[in-house]
């Protein structure tokens, strides 16, 4: 849902139709976790940096090298601390994962039609637990992230009072709307375990706080109100204009 969502967001920053490109030809990297791709012998050709605005890494142990990239924006620390000898400016190169400016584009409806969206990433969509979780929470729905309508899928999240997402984008979108939400774990989704979860979370003051395991829930209504921190909303507004400000464009 990332990769989708990074082409609505760099138009509506750049007011520029954006055409998707392969890797060892793109000219900006935002949305994703792309920047672990960039380092293999497909993009060794290339005789110019990237410009990355917003990107994170899927993993710990990709080193990069600084003087293949522009920095502009990373998603977050854990992304920064890979690449050697660059010294961090917060004004300069912002934590953030673009996809919070999803309110910016599409503004909320208004109606909370659902009390909990359960978002299952896209591989875990015909797990046992989904179906489990979304048929004894009363006035939930799933929200399928494999559905190409990105603006829907931003439109059913919107309509929620809170969200369960294993999915790290269900989690930035709900930010973006400031819908307290919490994170689903059922097992690592890649070689990266955790990784890209604690990178955005520090990027924006979100308390690392514990996820919950799928297989241990059931009725998400009965889950204590306590369990939502939403402090770092109060940093969402400053994070979303040091991008806008950063958009190297």
């Amino acid at each position: 849902m990332g990769d989708e969502i990074s082409r609505e967001v760099v138009e509506f920053i750049s007011r520029k139709r954006v055409i998707h490109a392969p890797l060892e030809d793109a000219d900006l990297l935002a949305v994703g976790s792309v920047l672990s791709f960039t380092k293999g012998w497909e993009t060794a050709s290339r005789k110019s940096p990237y410009v990355v605005w917003g990107t994170g890494s899927l993993e710990a142990d990709v080193l990069l090298n600084q003087e293949k990239y522009l920095l502009s924006a990373l998603r977050g620390p854990l992304t920064y601390s890979l690449f050697s000898n660059y010294i961090y400016n917060p004004l300069s190169v912002p934590f953030g994962d673009p996809g919070i400016l999803v309110s910016a584009m599409w503004e909320q409806t208004g109606r909370k039609d659902y009390s909990w969206g359960i978002i299952p990433h896209h591989s875990q969509l015909e797990q046992d637990w989904v179906k489990r979780i979304h048929e004894n929470t009363r006035r939930s729905i799933i929200i399928d992230t494999t559905n190409p309508d990105v603006r829907s899928i931003v439109e059913q999240i919107s309509r929620c009072e809170f969200i369960a997402s294993s999915s790290l984008h269900g989690l930035v979108f709900a930010d973006s709307y400031r819908i307290p939400s919490i994170w689903l774990w059922n097992g690592p989704l890649h070689g990266g375990d955790m990784w890209k979860f604690l990178d955005y979370f520090s990027g924006i003051g979100r308390k690392l706080s514990r996820n919950f395991l799928c297989e241990a829930l059931d009725d998400l209504n009965m889950l204590d109100s306590d369990i939502f921190d939403v402090s770092h909303f109060g940093n969402m507004s400053l994070i979303c204009n040091r991008l806008i400000r950063n958009f190297p464009f």
